[in-house]
């Protein structure tokens, strides 16, 4: 066993603590998802966030550590460490809990983007392989000492702004594009099915009404918790708090504060008036939105992802130029991708992936070391582009083969029953929140009303159909068994 001095102690002291409240960054991904899915949904989401976390360690454990960080010296991947091979009587113990911690992040990014259509058992079978292949493999050329580490000069991404969150951001877009917009998301669409539980044949509509956050109390509370854990995510990336490092962690914690606020103030007071300029929108009702907490919330989110790769050696009136770069590409980035009509319930893409290219880019220009601003030749601006290009290389084919395979097999979309009725309902048995705000409507086909039901329901018109919550199918669901 190596000799543990003070400075040693304290040093990983300082890493388990980080690694502790990154791993509670998971507590406001499962609230920002829950508050931004619909009421019938959110069993489901949070589902899919715990057993990131439950997969994820058992994967990282057996494959993923030895990957990213088992001597790599400047090659693909790494080739130990499996299975915490060589831990004992060593402190890798406390890397092992820091990165793991980092990767069960990344991963959960995925899950606010495929959010409302995705199969568990897809959900499950990309975790699986995220953690083990996509996201290690990436981590090893910038943080394992890879091939983008060695380069001269190295890759700048500090704490993540391309390991974690572009690959996370371009894995969201992949899982999107597969999975197609959920129903009625964009425009009110009418479906037919199968009832399982009528055993009829019923029809139901969808209107993007419905798609109203579940409770923004839940996503602003989300919010403050990631904001939290940013702080070290991002400070305890020093993997020490002893020497020149105990100025660093604390300059890194400022600069990320500045990036996340103004990034939420550029999104907060641009977003609605860029929207109304440049895409013509048209309001419905006798007022327009101007002041909306989700744009606030995504900002300042995106602040965070921006300043990320680049926090620990810049100045902070460049972290707060970052920031807002960050908000302005997520208010471009969501108008591209409501052209495009990607269906993202928690604008993952537009936070994470438009946010991580900032934070990739601009640091060639700002880091006080490298950058061009401070005098650099410039040589680190394509060493940048060439990171984050094979960065979303590897994310895109990693997760086009895992959803797309899903895809192929017919197991990664739920069935139309169970997106009207809410997969809470379908895979849980029973919904998360109050049912009366989550039970849909659907309509029996061809099944006219008696006269007594007539009667009952003052309805004029014997033509019709009978209109049924969720809750009247379990009841004649009941009556059948």
């Amino acid at each position: 066993m190596a000799e543990i001095t003070i400075d040693i102690s304290v040093n990983h002291l300082w890493v388990l603590t980080s690694a502790c409240l990154v791993f509670f960054m998971q507590a406001g991904f499962c609230l920002l998802e829950t508050g931004s899915v619909r009421p019938k949904n959110i069993n489901n989401s949070l589902i899919k966030n715990l057993i990131d976390c439950a997969i994820g360690a058992i994967v990282y454990y057996l494959i993923g550590y030895g990957l990213a960080f088992g001597d790599v010296n400047g090659e693909f991947a790494g080739h130990e460490l499996f299975a915490a091979e060589n831990f004992e009587n060593t402190t890798i113990f406390n890397l092992w809990m820091f990165q793991f911690a980092f990767a069960s992040t990344s991963a959960t990014i995925v899950s606010g983007a495929v959010a409302e259509r995705i199969t568990l058992i897809a959900y499950s079978i990309y975790s699986v392989l995220f953690n083990a292949f996509v996201y290690p493999i990436i981590s090893s050329w910038v943080w394992g000492g890879g091939w983008l580490y060695k380069m001269d000069p190295p890759f700048i991404d500090f704490a993540g702004s391309g390991v974690v969150h572009i690959t996370g951001g371009v894995s969201s877009l992949v899982g999107i594009v597969l999975l197609g917009r959920r129903l009625g998301r964009f425009e009110p669409e009418t479906v037919e099915f199968d009832d399982p539980l009528s055993r009829k044949r019923v029809r139901a509509t969808i209107s993007p009404e419905e798609f109203r956050p579940s409770s923004q109390i839940y996503a602003v509370t989300g919010v403050f918790i990631l904001w939290l854990g940013w702080l070290f995510f991002n400070g305890g990336s020093t993997l020490a708090f002893t020497g020149s490092s105990t100025i660093t962690a604390g300059k890194a914690m400022m600069n990320t504060t500045l990036g996340g606020a103004s990034g939420g103030l550029i999104v907060f007071f641009l977003k609605h008036p860029l929207y109304d300029l440049i895409m013509k929108r048209k309001h419905i009702g006798p007022f327009k939105p101007k002041f909306d907490i989700s744009a606030l919330n995504n900002g300042c989110l995106v602040g965070l992802v921006s300043v990320t790769a680049g926090c620990a050696n810049i100045e902070q009136w460049a972290a707060i130029i970052i920031g807002a770069i960050g908000g302005f590409a997520y208010i471009f980035g969501n108008m591209l991708g409501d052209k495009l009509r990607l269906d993202d319930p928690c604008d993952t893409i537009y936070i994470h992936l438009c946010g991580g290219i900032v934070g990739i880019i601009l640091p060639s220009f700002l880091d006080q070391t490298t950058g061009v601003c401070y005098g650099s030749d410039g040589k680190q601006i394509g060493i940048q582009l060439l990171g984050m290009v094979a960065i979303i290389a590897w994310s895109a084919i990693g997760t086009l083969i895992i959803f797309g395979g899903c895809k192929l097999f017919g197991i990664l979309r739920m069935p139309v029953y169970a997106e009207v009725y809410g997969l809470d309902l379908v895979d849980n048995g029973v919904y998360g929140m109050n049912v009366d705000l989550a039970a849909p409507k659907v309509e029996i086909i061809d099944e006219e009303i008696s006269e007594n039901e007539q009667m009952e329901d003052q309805t004029p018109e014997p033509s019709i159909k009978r209109q049924k919550t969720i809750l009247d199918h379990l009841k004649t669901y009941e009556k059948h068994d």
